[in-house]
Order: C-alpha cells, then structure tokens, then sequence
C-alpha cells in the first residue's frame, strides 16, 4: 500500500473510533439520566463517571453528577463537579446556579451570593435571572457584607 493510502485510512480508522467514543458517552449520559429521572442515584452517577472517564472534558456530565450528588446531601462533591463544570465551561449559568444552591445548603451565604450574581450576569433565561434575584433576596437578610448578623 502506498504511504498515501495508510494514512488515510489511519484517518479513517480514528475519525471512527471516535464517533463510538461519542456514542458510547452519549449514552452514558442517556442511561443516567434514566436512573435519574427513576431517582436511582447511585446507579445514576455510575453512568455518569463512566461518560466521565470517557471524557474527562465533558462539561454536561459533571453538571449532572452535581446535581445528583447534591439530591444525595453530598454538597462537597456537588460543589466540586459544578466547579468542574464551570473550568470547562464559563458559561454556563446553572453550573453556578447550582453550585449556589449547594453552598447555601451548607451555609455558606457569601459564596452562594456570589454565584447567583453570576447567573443573573451570564443567564438568558428569564426564569433562571427571576430564581437567582429570588436566591439572593433571600440571603441579603443574612448578610450585611461584612459578616453575619447576630441575630
């Protein structure tokens, strides 16, 4: 075979095998979102650590392990797949919803407020600047700026 021919086909060879990979990942990511949606939490962060590890560069799939750690009460895991999630994508609004939403379930108001006005910064969906302005409403009452309020 000529030089030409191997390293087309080597083209080929690998354009294909990522297009399985892809596959593979969606439905990783399909399949947990199925435990999910039946509340099978365990089962569902099983399929997304596997589009994980087939992807370490999958925004989405971290955010949905968040949200699903967060569920679960493990608010340090779900703070550090939405951290993740906002590394590989900077703008994505509900990662950082999200993680405000874990904050604040482990009492830390400052940083919750901190995201919410980011999501009011880079969201544009109305529904989710209106929670975020709600998010933060409720937390202005707790924090003068400069620490907590005794009372």
């Amino acid at each position: 075979m000529g030089h030409r021919v191997k390293i087309i086909l080597i083209i080929i060879c690998l354009t294909l095998l990522m297009l399985g990979c892809a596959d593979t990942v969606q439905k990783h990511l399909d399949r947990g979102d199925d435990y999910f949606d039946s509340e099978q939490w365990d089962k569902a962060i099983g399929e997304y650590n596997q589009a994980i590890e087939l992807d370490p560069n999958f925004a989405l799939a971290y955010k949905k392990r968040g949200v699903t750690y967060g569920l679960r009460g493990q608010y340090n895991l779900a703070i550090a797949d939405f951290s993740k999630t906002i590394e590989l994508d900077a703008g994505d609004a509900k990662a950082y919803y999200g993680r405000a939403w874990a904050y604040t379930q482990k009492g830390q108001r400052n940083l919750a407020s901190a995201d919410l006005n980011k999501v009011i910064e880079l969201s544009t969906d109305p529904a989710l600047v209106q929670l975020a302005q709600q998010g933060i409403t409720m937390l202005e009452p707790l924090f003068d700026g400069g620490g907590w309020l005794p009372f």
